[in-house]
C-alpha cells in the first residue's frame, strides 16, 4: 500500500521510470540466465578431454556438433583445425571468440543506457516538482498548501526512484562484465589446451 501511495504522487515521470525498472529488470533475468547456462565449467571441460582421449578429436567434434551453445561450437571448431596450421586455427578461434563474447553481452548496451538514463528522469522529475513548488507561491493560500505538498512529492519521490534504478543497475553491470572476461579468459586457456591435447592424441594415434 505504502509503495502505491507513492506512485500515485509521483507525478508523470513515474510512467518513463517504470518503463525503464521494467526492462532493466528483464535484461538483468535474460544476462543472469545466458551467465548461468552458458557459463565455462571446469567439470564439464574434463569431461570433454576424456572424450578426446577415447575417441579422437573427429568423433569429439560430431559429439560437440549436437550441441547448440557458443563455447561447444568453440571446442568443435578447435577439433576440426587441428591439422591446419596456426595461423588459421587462430583466425577460427577469434572468429567464435568474438561470437561468444557477442552473445555474452547482447542487450549489455541498453542496460547502459538505462543507468544513465534512470537518474535524468529522476532529475526531470525534480524539475517539474520544483515548477509546482514555484507556481504554489503564486495562488492564493487556499490552493497553495496542495500543490506544494504534490510538488516537494514529485521532485523527492522522482529522485529517489531514479537513483534506487541507476544503483543495482550498475552494481550488476559491474559484476556481470566481470564475470564474462573471467569466462573469456577460461574459455581461452582451455582453447589452447585442448588444441595440445588434440595433437597429442593424433601423434599417438598415428
Amino acid at each position: 500500500m505504502y509503495i502505491a501511495s507513492l506512485f500515485t504522487q509521483a507525478g508523470v515521470m513515474k510512467y518513463p521510470i517504470l518503463i525503464c525498472s521494467i526492462v532493466g529488470l528483464a535484461i538483468i533475468i535474460e544476462k543472469f540466465l545466458v551467465l548461468y547456462v552458458f557459463t565455462f565449467r571446469r567439470s564439464t571441460y574434463e569431461r570433454l578431454k576424456v572424450q578426446l582421449l577415447e575417441h579422437g578429436p573427429a568423433k569429439t567434434a560430431d559429439l560437440l556438433g549436437v550441441k547448440s551453445d557458443p563455447i561447444s561450437r568453440l571446442f568443435r571448431k578447435v577439433l576440426t583445425h587441428t591439422h591446419q596450421t596456426e595461423a588459421h586455427l587462430q583466425e577460427a578461434i577469434q572468429t567464435e571468440t568474438a561470437a561468444l563474447s557477442q552473445y555474452w553481452d547482447r542487450y549489455l548496451n541498453y542496460l547502459f543506457a538505462l543507468i544513465s538514463i534512470a537518474p535524468m528522469l529522476g532529475l526531470f522529475g525534480t524539475v517539474i516538482g520544483l515548477i509546482r513548488i514555484f507556481r504554489a507561491f503564486s495562488i492564493g493560500a487556499e490552493g497553495q498548501l496542495v500543490l506544494l505538498s504534490s510538488g516537494i512529492s514529485i521532485a523527492l519521490i522522482t529522485t529517489a526512484a531514479g537513483i534506487g534504478l541507476a544503483i543495482p543497475f550498475t552494481l550488476f553491470f559491474h559484476i556481470y562484465t566481470r564475470r564474462v572476461e573471467e569466462n573469456l579468459l577460461r574459455v581461452e586457456s582451455a582453447v589452447n589446451d585442448l588444441y595440445e591435447s588434440a595433437n597429442r592424441g593424433d601423434g599417438h594415434r598415428h
